[in-house]
C-alpha cells in the first residue's frame, strides 16, 4: 500500500479530501493530514510518503515553496497540487518543480481517482525501475567481484602460465595497487597405524571454508591437501586469529595451525609470494604440533646443518643399546634427538631432517640384522616416508626399530642356545691356540662380534675371555696332576705362550701357583680336590 499525506490550510477541505474517495481502494493509505505547511515540512521526512497532495496557497510556506523544500528530502515522492487558481505562472512553476498533476478546485472525485491511478502506475513503474537498476548494480558488482577473485586466484596459483595463457592487460588496471594477505589454515591430521595421515573430514573442511566465506568475507579460498589457503583483502580488521584457531580446533577435534602473511601489493609477484610464504609456513608447521597462530616472516637463509656430527655420535652410542635389545633406552635417546633438532629449527630445514632420519633408520636396520646373524649382503635400504611434523619422524623411527629388534629377538631366541653351544665346543677344540679370539669364532659363524659377546655372556653368565681362561686352567690342572710335563710346557699346551701370564691366571683362579698345586694334589683326581 502506498502512503499519501494531505496538506491544506482549510480544515473543511482536508476533511472533504479524506471522505471524497476510498483511498485504500485506490491503493493508498493516508499517513497524515496537515493544515500547517511548516508542520508538514517537519513530519514528511519521517512519514516518507509516496504521494504529497498540497494546496498551492497557504499561510507561511506556500504549496510551491513546500514542494521545493521537500524535493531533496523526498526524492522519490510524487506531488499533486490543488489550486483555486488556473493562472499560468502557477502552472509554469509547478512544471519546473516536477509536479505530477495540477488539479483545480473544487475537486472532482473522478478526476482525483484518475490522478491517483496515474500516480500509482508511475510510482510502481519507478519502483520497479529502481529495483531493476539496483539488481543490475548488484549483478555488476558481483560479477566484478567474481572476476577479481578469479584473477587473484589465477595470479596466486600461477594459472596463466599453467594454462598457457597471457594475462590480459586490463587485469592490472582492474586491480591496480590491489593489496592482499595470504592466510594458511593447516589441520594437523593424525598418523594412523600404517603411518599415513588420516584425511580430515570433508564436512569439517566445508564448515571452516563456509565460516571464512560468510564471517570473514573471504571470497578466495582453495585447498592444498589438508591446508586451506585464503586470499584476504588488505587491510584486515577485527579478526582475532588466536580465537579463530581455537574455534577451528574445536570443529575438527585436531590441532589447527594458522599463519598470516604480511600484506602484498600487486599481482605480478603474487605467485612468488605464495610459494615463499607457503614454504615458510610449512617449515613452521613441521616443528609445531599444537594449535597456534603466528605471522609468517621470511625465513633467513639456513645454516647448512645436516646433523652429520649427531649421526656419527648415534653410530657410536646406539650399537650397545641395540645389542642389549634395550628399546626403552633407545626411545629415550630418540627423544633427546628430537629435542635437539627442535632446538635447531632455525638452523635447518625439513629436508635435512628427513635425510638424517632416513640415514639413522637404515643404520639401525643394518645393526639389527647383524644382531640376528643375517648376512649384510641381504641388506635392503628402507625408504622413509616424508612426514609433515618432526614429532612424526621420531614416532616412526622408534616404532620401526621396535619391529627390527622384535625380528632379531625372534631369530635369536631360536638360535641362541645352539650358537652358544657351538662357541663352547669351538673353545674346547681350539683352546690350545694362543691367538684364539671371539671375533674369529664370530666370523666363522657369520655372527656380529658385539652381539655374540653379549649373547655369550647373557647365556653363560661369563664373558668369553673368562670362560676361555677357565677351560685352559681346567686342562692345565689335569696335566699338572697326571703328567710329569714341565709347567712351562703345560702352559704352552693350554694356549699360553707367556709363562708369567699362565702363572697369574692359574693363581687367580686356584688361589695358589701351579707348582704348589702340583705338589699338594699330585696323584689325586680333580673331582676330589
Amino acid at each position: 500500500m502506498l502512503k499519501v499525506i494531505l496538506i491544506d490550510d482549510e480544515e473543511l477541505i482536508l476533511r472533504g479530501l479524506l471522505k471524497i474517495i476510498d483511498w485504500e481502494a485506490n491503493g493508498f493509505t493516508v499517513a497524515g493530514a496537515f493544515s500547517d505547511s511548516e508542520e508538514a515540512l517537519a513530519m514528511a521526512p519521517t512519514l516518507q510518503p509516496h504521494l504529497v497532495i498540497v494546496d498551492i496557497e497557504m499561510p507561511g510556506l506556500s504549496g510551491l515553496e513546500l514542494i521545493d523544500a521537500l524535493r531533496d528530502r523526498l526524492p522519490y515522492a510524487k506531488f499533486v497540487i490543488l489550486s483555486a487558481h488556473d493562472q499560468f505562472k502557477y502552472a509554469q512553476k509547478a512544471l519546473q518543480l516536477g509536479v505530477f498533476r495540477y488539479l483545480l478546485k473544487p475537486i472532482d472525485d473522478n478526476e482525483l481517482s484518475e490522478a491517483l491511478r496515474l500516480v500509482r502506475t508511475s510510482i510502481y513503474s519507478m519502483m520497479e525501475e529502481h529495483r531493476n537498476r539496483t539488481k543490475l548494480q548488484l549483478d555488476i558488482q558481483h560479477h566484478l567481484s567474481s572476476l577479481k577473485s578469479q584473477i587473484i586466484r589465477e595470479a596466486v596459483c600461477d594459472g596463466f602460465i599453467r594454462q598457457g595463457k597471457d594475462k590480459p592487460e586490463f587485469y592490472d588496471e582492474l586491480l591496480y595497487n590491489y593489496s592482499f594477505h595470504l592466510c594458511y589454515i593447516q589441520i594437523c591430521t593424525q598418523l594412523n597405524e600404517h603411518f599415513t595421515y588420516t584425511p580430515c573430514s570433508k564436512s569439517h573442511i566445508d564448515t571452516i571454508a563456509s565460516y571464512c566465506t560468510d564471517e570473514l568475507k573471504c571470497a578466495n579460498i582453495f585447498r592444498q591437501e589438508d591446508c586451506l589457503v585464503l586470499v584476504m583483502d588488505s587491510p584486515i580488521h577485527n579478526i582475532d586469529f588466536n580465537l579463530l584457531t581455537k574455534k577451528f580446533a574445536g570443529i575438527t577435534g585436531m590441532p589447527v595451525i594458522i599463519g598470516l602473511t604480511q600484506a602484498f601489493t600487486g599481482l605480478s609477484g603474487a605467485h612468488s609470494d605464495y610459494l615463499k610464504s607457503f614454504n615458510s609456513f610449512q617449515e613452521e608447521v613441521f616443528f609445531t604440533t599444537e594449535s597456534t597462530f603466528f605471522r609468517i616472516a621470511s625465513r633467513s637463509e639456513h645454516a647448512s646443518e645436516d646433523f652429520s656430527s649427531l649421526l656419527n655420535d648415534s653410530k657410536k652410542i646406539l650399537p650397545p643399546v641395540l645389542l642389549q635389545l634395550d628399546i626403552e633406552s633407545y626411545s629415550n635417546y630418540c627423544e633427546n634427538i628430537y629435542k635437539y633438532i627442535l632446538a635447531m629449527k632455525n638452523h635447518t630445514t625439513p629436508a635435512a631432517v628427513h635425510t638424517f632420519y632416513g640415514t639413522l633408520l637404515n643404520f639401525v636396520k643394518r645393526t639389527s640384522m647383524s644382531i640376528s646373524g643375517k648376512n649384510e649382503d641381504a641388506f635392503i635400504p628402507v625408504p622413509i616416508p616424508k612426514f609433515r611434523h618432526l614429532a612424526d619422524y621420531n614416532k616412526y623411527i622408534v616404532d620401526m626399530t621396535e619391529s627390527f629388534l622384535a625380528e632379531a629377538i625372534n631369530l635369536c631366541n631360536v638360535d641362541s642356545t645352539r650358537i652358544v653351544n657351538q662357541v663352547k665346543l669351538y673353545i674346547r677344540e681350539n683352546y690350545t691356540e694362543s691367538d684364539l679370539k671371539l671375533n674369529k669364532i664370530a666370523d666363522a659363524n657369520f655372527i656380529n662380534y658385539s652381539y655374540l659377546s653379549y649373547l655369550f655372556k647373557k647365556t653363560t653368565g661369563k664373558n668369553f675371555s673368562s670362560y676361555l681362561t677357565e677351560v685352559r686352567i681346567d686342562e692345565a690342572k689335569k696335566l699338572l696332576l697326571h703328567s710329569s710335563l714341565p709347567i712351562n710346557e703345560i702352559a704352552k699346551r693350554v694356549g699360553y705362550q707367556n709363562y708369567q701370564n699362565f702363572h697369574y691366571a692359574f693363581k687367580n683362579i686356584c688361589g695358589k701357583s701351579p707348582n704348589t698345586y702340583r705338589m699338594q694334589y699330585s696323584g689325586q683326581n680333580i673331582a676330589e680336590i
